[in-house]
């Protein structure tokens, strides 16, 4: 399970990432680049 992170909200680049960081990262200092899709 992953958390959306940004800068004052949902930060979205041109590719359609957005900015994600995974709960199983303890120290809370890695995040990264991730595609999404709505169906």
């Amino acid at each position: 399970m992953a958390v959306v992170v940004g800068y004052g909200g949902i930060d979205c680049d041109e590719f359609g990432r957005i900015i994600v960081r995974f709960q199983r990262d303890l120290d809370g200092a890695h995040s990264m680049r991730c595609r999404v899709s709505q169906t």
